[in-house]
């Protein structure tokens, strides 16, 4: 089942491909498509059995110089990919993880070259799943939406032609009033015992995140849910 799909935008020429798609799906892999076709997969880039819930494309284009090859320069889009609390995967300990960044490389010389690669990061796992992502515009900056309501900041920049990933820490979910309790609505119900009486449960999952342009204000939002107030708030943060 595929459990997420982003559009690239075509700001290169590709011979006679007009539309690319990236896909994530239940089972673990990420397949680049276009106009329909298969053009690269990555098999398990979170870990096996894990599933890719959601992906977002840097939204800038990146050349790096390649001294192996014959091509002096290639391009390159950067993808992270979000997944479910790891203890909630019917998996081993030995996973990767529930975050991961990938290289899309490809080369519009070259007929239909396109490579997906796993880019081997020192970058602590969530100890939550993730939801959504949300890249400011130049790139820099990335903002991950986690299931217990806080939204995490990386810092993602290239130097001499590696990619560099830092943790910049975490915004809370309101931290004093009540860890998150104004972003959350009472989204799904639990049976305590067979036959037992409904126990609301309240949701902190950040649904959706997004920055303004020009201005680069961070907004988090929880749709309302059964009646229950949503809410949107504003983050000024590293503008």
């Amino acid at each position: 089942m595929c459990m997420t799909l982003k559009g690239i935008e075509k700001t290169y020429p590709i011979n006679q491909i007009h539309s690319i798609l990236l896909a994530g799906f239940e089972s673990g892999h990420l397949i680049l498509l276009g106009d329909g076709r298969v053009l690269s997969v990555l098999n398990y880039p979170l870990g096996q059995s894990i599933p890719i819930m959601t992906l977002s494309i840097q939204p800038v284009l990146k050349q790096l110089c390649k001294e192996s090859t014959n091509r002096m320069e290639t391009n390159v889009k950067f993808v992270v990919l979000g997944g479910p609390s790891v203890d909630s995967c019917d998996t081993d300990i030995s996973v990767d993880g529930n975050i991961a960044f990938v290289q899309l490389e490809f080369d519009s010389q070259i007929s239909n070259y396109f490579k997906l690669s796993k880019i081997h990061k020192s970058l602590d796992n969530c100890i939550t799943g993730i939801s959504c992502f949300a890249w400011r515009d130049d790139g820099r900056l990335l903002a991950v939406g986690q299931w217990d309501g806080k939204i995490r900041l990386i810092d993602v920049y290239l130097k001499n032609n590696l990619l560099k990933i830092k943790s910049l820490g975490y915004l809370p979910s309101l931290g004093s009033l009540n860890e998150g309790s104004l972003i959350g609505e009472w989204s799904s119900t639990t049976l305590t015992q067979p036959h037992g009486p409904n126990i609301d449960q309240q949701s902190r999952l950040i649904r959706s995140c997004t920055f303004t342009k020009q201005s680069h204000f961070l907004i988090t939002s929880v749709p309302a849910n059964g009646g229950a107030l949503g809410s949107l708030l504003v983050w000024d943060i590293y503008r």
